[in-house]
């Protein structure tokens, strides 16, 4: 005897529950789409590392999208799908990818009593952030500085970080400190420090960073 027609779907084939299985069994299959994001994701990295690299290498001009596709394992229309252009490629490395936005979160972060504990703590941060960037550092000289939009974008996020130092330097224990010394403070500082992770001669971190230090400190 057939089954009543309210147990049916609208086929004529019994219903299917929620999980895309029939009534009283289950799918072998999961639900949502896990595996096709992350697959997404792992594409749109590739393609970051890639033009990272490769920018840094060649030059922006020198450097075709096709070489890009070609270093992370992808097609070029893939890259047009996720960046439109390789002008927005570039954008969304100097977004994502540089270490001054990374140096203000570590800089808030600092847990220390005076002045001197503050900078030594700061101080390294920004150094080993620095060292492990130089690819992105070589992007912006080469390329950001170049171009004006993309340079005034830089600049916003440099006084941005700087900013952030600048405001830990005026309220750490210590005499007390002026907004517009501390705001210079910070950028000497940075300036430093940041010059020695990426140009400077090979020596310990740690004493690169206590030499910029003492040089704050000497002239409070």
């Amino acid at each position: 005897m057939a089954p009543p027609a309210s147990s049916r779907g609208a086929n004529g084939n019994p219903p299917t529950s929620s999980d895309g299985g029939h009534e009283g069994g289950r799918s072998g299959r999961r639900v949502g789409r896990p595996r096709v994001d992350r697959s997404r994701a792992e594409a749109r990295l590739k393609i970051l590392d890639a033009a990272e690299a490769l920018f840094a290498e060649r030059g922006f001009d020198g450097t075709p999208t096709s070489a890009i596709a070609a270093r992370a394992g992808v097609t070029s229309a893939l890259i047009f799908y996720y960046f439109q252009t390789k002008r927005g490629l570039l954008q969304a490395l100097i977004d994502e990818r540089p270490f001054l936005p990374r140096f203000a979160e570590l800089v808030a972060d600092v847990e220390a009593g005076d002045r001197r504990e503050l900078l030594q703590a700061a101080g390294q941060r920004l150094y080993d952030l620095a060292h492990r960037s130089g690819p992105m550092v070589r992007i912006v000289v080469r390329e950001v500085l170049q171009r004006e939009e993309l340079r005034r974008h830089w600049e916003d996020v440099l006084e941005r970080a700087i900013g952030v130092l600048a405001e830990r330097i005026r309220t750490a224990e210590g005499p007390p400190l002026e907004a517009e010394r501390a705001a210079g403070m910070a950028r000497l500082f940075f300036n430093a420090v940041a010059f020695q992770a990426l140009f400077g001669p090979d020596v310990e971190p740690e004493r690169a960073v206590s030499e910029a230090v003492d040089m704050m400190i000497a002239g409070l």
